[in-house]
């Protein structure tokens, strides 16, 4: 029989540089419908490992999935702010990994623009 390992494929709790991979849609039996963030880890121990965070998919000023889609775009949280998730594809984050509230494993808290932009008005 071959060894095999299980690996749990969260990454920790830290601050890591990060890749926008995009948004996948969900549909939790729980929660109902949202977005799957995803970004994937850039050098360093966890090269490659992939990071999420679950949000609604009706982004507001004040809500995770409103400052996420402002955070891509180097915005602040605003109503009527546009962004198109597919332009910032490939695009690096500073990405802040905190536990996730359940307690089992992590997932994003925050996020920012490893380089400055201007968003488009």
């Amino acid at each position: 029989m071959p060894k095999a390992t299980i690996k749990n494929n969260s990454v920790p709790i830290g601050a890591y540089t990060c890749t926008f991979d995009g948004i996948e849609e969900v549909d939790h039996p729980e929660y109902g419908p949202g977005w799957k963030w995803i970004f994937s880890v850039i050098g360093g121990e966890h090269e490659g490992r992939p990071c999420y965070r679950t949000t609604k998919d009706e982004p507001t000023p004040k809500n995770s999935c409103g400052r996420f889609l402002a955070a891509l775009s180097g915005s602040t949280p605003a109503d009527d702010l546009e962004v198109d998730t597919d332009d910032f594809l490939g695009h690096s984050y500073m990405c802040m990994v905190e536990a996730s509230p359940s307690g089992e494993g992590t997932r994003i808290g925050s996020f920012v623009p490893t380089e400055a932009r201007t968003p488009e008005l």
